[in-house]
């Protein structure tokens, strides 16, 4: 019993120490939370709507996986667009109480403190110490995939659910003390719970289990018999049941809805791990990054939420030593042969050294880009797995030192010292100011929008870099349809397009914003302007604070031929088109 509260307390203690290093690594945006997103625009703001839709649509008998109060009247699929209803679903009184620019703070500052406590929880079954848990775990919850994915990916820094899948799939696969069904039951809950927060994670989970058994029965034949086998078969058949029950209808929506996309999103070869990555860290990610550094990091494909492999030569050097002095262990080599498949698949369908692609070298990944569902997973995204497995090593040599003399326990704290001063996170985390005119947060809207109507709100919403309108939108309590939006959508054929259709309006209002310079009012753009806002039956146009502003409302002047109305921080004009 004692033990048993020490362990416990010990627990709480972990998890508050975790919580209280993300606060930390996040304290730009906790200066003003309710002014100030982590990470800035983009898709920052779009999942900041999306933990506010879920509980209106939820309270108000809408679908929460799909709308059309983005897009408006074709709307969205929202099972294409991460929309993380679980989460929304948990931080729906943070939402309602405080906001959702609060609660997306909350929820990317819980992110790497929850994924930080599951793998501790989770290696403490592999360690016989706690402190060895605690520095692998702390490895994994402030790697550089879970601070860099921080900026605007919360559904992929929110990482706990891997490693507790290690600890559910050693119990199936190996210990096999549970119950099956209690075991079936956990399998499946976990992996339902990864579908609702990031669908993409668990299509990567299921190949690298499939990976993990197959390198785990070859290194630990003893553990393949019928008996084993059936338990594990008892067990999996339990969670493909319960998976298949809960997941059918949202399932469904997504591949048989409305909206739906087909096709490849992202192509194959961009958001790939460059070898160099491993040892180079990347600015804006890691606080130690030299300029020369940089320069060669500026270099890889994709972005730098998006460059996540740096391990850096001293944890490379930990994980070679405990390979070396400790090959014999089973876990061990589990360890680095699976660490080294999925560092493979991390890597894309063909090389990229520098910045280079080595097209001549086909990689294992490039089958992927042959598979239904996995044609859409973006390859660097393995290197999750490369860090739980990373954390899990660094445990083993923790708990490796205390079984050593002094000298041993010196040169190998200071390498591990080392290995986590490189990987340090930036000191300066970026955080954007996400200010909403009055007119949306103080209840004015009201006055002019009846529930569920139509407005176009300036500056038009067409993508990542001018998404505000949609948390003024959700700021407004979703008093307002906009046919505008930053989503994912299917356009002819299916194929997946970000943001509302171009129109004639969208292009008007878009070539204001770059040049300050209204087009001409011509009578047959004016006939087509005015065809927009009928087709999407707008019936007020809000423009707030926005690049070349005075321009902007000259146009609508012009086009409508009335003046606004100012309020509260915008011009307001009633169409009449609704």
């Amino acid at each position: 019993m004692i033990a048993r509260r020490i362990g416990a307390r010990g627990a709480l203690v972990e998890a508050f120490v975790y919580l209280g290093l993300a606060f930390l690594l996040f304290r730009s945006a906790w200066s003003s939370p309710g002014t100030r997103l982590i990470g800035g625009g983009g898709d920052a703001v779009q999942f900041a709507w999306f933990l506010s839709w879920t509980p209106f649509a939820l309270a108000h008998g809408h679908n929460p996986l799909l709308t059309t109060y983005l897009n408006y009247p074709d709307g969205v699929n929202l099972m294409w667009n991460a929309s993380v209803p679980l989460v929304a679903v948990a931080m729906w009184p943070v939402t309602a109480l405080a906001g959702p620019l609060v609660s997306y703070n909350l929820f990317v500052t819980l992110s790497p403190a929850l994924s930080a406590w599951a793998a501790c929880i989770a290696i403490r079954r592999f360690v016989p110490r706690r402190e060895a848990a605690f520095a692998g775990a702390l490895l994994y919850g402030f790697s550089p995939y879970i601070v860099a994915h921080a900026q605007g990916h919360p559904n992929l820094s929110l990482a706990a659910v891997p490693p507790l899948l290690l600890l559910v799939g050693d119990e199936i696969v190996r210990r096999q003390h549970w119950r099956p069904w209690i075991a079936g039951i956990a399998l499946g809950t976990l992996a339902l719970v990864q579908l609702f927060v990031s669908e993409e994670m668990l299509a990567t989970e299921v190949v690298v289990a499939a990976l993990a058994v197959v390198v785990l029965a070859a290194i630990h034949r003893r553990l393949v018999t019928w008996r084993r086998l059936a338990y594990a078969g008892t067990a999996l058949g339990v969670a493909l049941a319960l998976t298949a029950i809960v997941a059918a209808g949202p399932l469904l929506i997504q591949f048989h809805g409305p909206q739906r996309v087909t096709g490849v999103i992202h192509a194959p070869n961009v958001y790939v791990s460059d070898v160099l990555n491993l040892v180079i860290p990347v600015g804006g990610v890691q606080q130690l990054t030299p300029s020369w550094a940089a320069s060669i990091s500026d270099r890889f494909s994709g972005n730098g939420a998006e460059q996540t492999a740096y391990l850096g030569i001293p944890l490379l050097v930990i994980i070679g030593v405990v390979a070396l002095r400790l090959w014999r262990s089973a876990l061990v080599r589990l360890c680095v042969i699976l660490g080294v498949a999925v560092g493979l698949l991390s890597l894309g369908p063909q090389l990229h050294i520098g910045g280079r692609t080595v097209r001549a070298a086909r990689l294992p990944a490039d089958v992927f880009t042959h598979l239904p569902a996995l044609d859409n997973v973006l390859p660097v995204r393995f290197t999750v797995y490369l860090f739980l497995l990373a954390g899990l090593m660094v445990a083993i040599f923790v708990a490796w030192l205390h079984q050593g003399g002094r000298g041993r326990a010196l040169w190998g704290g200071g390498l591990l010292a080392l290995s986590l001063v490189c990987l340090l996170p930036t000191a300066g985390f970026p955080s954007g100011q996400v200010a909403a005119p009055a007119y949306f947060t103080a209840g004015r809207a009201a006055q002019d929008l009846a529930g569920g109507t139509v407005a176009l709100v300036v500056p038009f919403t067409d993508g990542p870099g001018n998404d505000l309108t949609m948390v003024w939108q959700a700021q407004s309590g979703f008093r307002f349809r906009m046919p505008e939006g930053y989503f994912l959508r299917a356009a002819r054929g299916g194929v997946a397009q970000t943001g509302a259709p171009p129109t004639a309006m969208s292009a008007a209002l878009g070539g204001i914003a770059r040049t300050g310079q209204p087009p001409a009012l011509t009578p047959g753009l004016r006939t087509t302007l005015m065809a927009d806002l009928r087709r999407w039956s707008v019936s007020t146009i809000v423009v707030g604070p926005s690049p070349h502003q005075d321009a902007t409302v000259h146009f609508i002047r012009d086009l409508l031929g009335a003046e606004p109305r100012a309020d509260a921080g915008v011009e307001v004009w009633r169409s009449g088109n609704g």
